[in-house]
């Protein structure tokens, strides 16, 4: 193995900036302690980041629990949903999470930035006082002919059956791995694989397209209960986006950071 793309290296991996990245969108969720009382508190969190977030989409959701002996429970649950002008960047709020994700991800400084002052707004008017999970996820994507070039863009180890003989006749495959971080980090767990015309296994993350694509998939999160500080919670997304892009960086050949623009 090249060590220095190894993605559980102490060493970051050096980035390759991609002119037009393949990447369909950024996701970061912190989960906290139930919060009944959110409906009164909705209004100042939406003034404090109304500046960055102008537009307000309630959503009602139903949920169904599995309570004891087995009996199915339906309950409804509010979803504050805000967002920018041109729906490229949306903060989800609930009563035990907020969430932010984007379709036009610039760096990662940018990204930080914006879950840090979501966690502010948080902190200063929801008042939870520990965070219970903080999660990150990239969702790379290929159309077209970038398709039929999976094994010259993605290492055997991630490609599968796709890199096979028996290609032509695959129409959907999805791989599941699921890594455990260093020094008690997390977790990283990863999906690849190609899509059937419109195929979806996440329809909130992943929008059904009229064509075959192929898809690798990234979610590096923690469960351990920590105090939720703005700035430290914050610097966990920035540790888990940056172990997500080293195995992105694994995962992938030269030919394909170049097709997107990059210079290895």
């Amino acid at each position: 193995m090249n060590t220095s793309l190894d993605p559980f290296a102490s060493t970051p991996v050096i980035e390759v900036p991609l002119v037009d990245p393949p990447l369909e969108r950024v996701i970061a969720q912190v989960r906290f302690g139930s919060v009944l009382s959110i409906g009164e508190m909705v209004r100042g969190f939406q003034e404090s980041i109304r500046d960055e977030y102008p537009i307000l989409d309630p959503e009602s959701v139903e949920l169904t629990v599995r309570v004891n002996g087995g009996i199915v429970d339906r309950k409804s649950k509010t979803i504050w949903r805000f967002s920018n002008g041109d729906g490229t960047w949306r903060a989800s709020l609930t009563d035990d999470f907020i969430a932010l994700e984007t379709l036009k991800y610039t760096s990662r400084d940018g990204f930080v930035a914006r879950i840090e002052r979501l966690l502010i707004a948080l902190r200063e008017h929801v008042h939870p006082q520990f965070a219970e999970r903080i999660g990150v996820r990239f969702v790379d994507r290929l159309h077209g002919e970038d398709v039929q070039r999976v094994p010259e863009y993605v290492r055997s180890e991630v490609r599968g059956i796709i890199g096979s003989e028996l290609a032509p006749r695959v129409h959907g495959t999805m791989t599941q791995t699921r890594f455990e971080l260093p020094d008690d980090e997390g977790v990283l767990f990863t999906r690849s694989g190609l899509l059937a015309i419109d195929d979806t296994y996440d329809p909130s993350a992943i929008r059904p397209v009229d064509h075959p694509t192929w898809l690798l998939d990234i979610d590096a999160f923690t469960e351990r209960r920590e105090e939720l500080d703005p700035k430290a919670v914050a610097s966990r997304v920035r540790m888990l986006a940056t172990r997500i892009y080293a195995m992105f960086r694994w995962s992938v050949t030269d030919q394909m950071l170049r097709r997107f623009g990059g210079a290895p």
